[in-house]
């Protein structure tokens, strides 16, 4: 996400109209990319293990 909004943001010119908002869509995944990896760190401390199951695997998985 951040290395295409990043190649968006580089390919237009400096006054194009998409471009502040190209920069808000860059700094929220930059949020949430902190957000994950501080979840991820958290359940690491907590014992959890990464899964080796693909993840369209598991969401395409019927509830029990």
């Amino acid at each position: 996400m951040l290395s295409a909004v990043e190649a968006a943001i580089v390919s237009l010119e400096p006054g194009h109209p998409a471009r502040p908002l190209l920069f808000d869509i860059q700094t929220a995944a930059q949020r949430c990319a902190w957000k994950v990896s501080g979840l991820l760190k958290y359940t690491e401390a907590k014992g959890a293990k990464p899964s080796p199951e693909v993840i369209e695997y598991v969401i395409a998985q019927e509830p029990a």
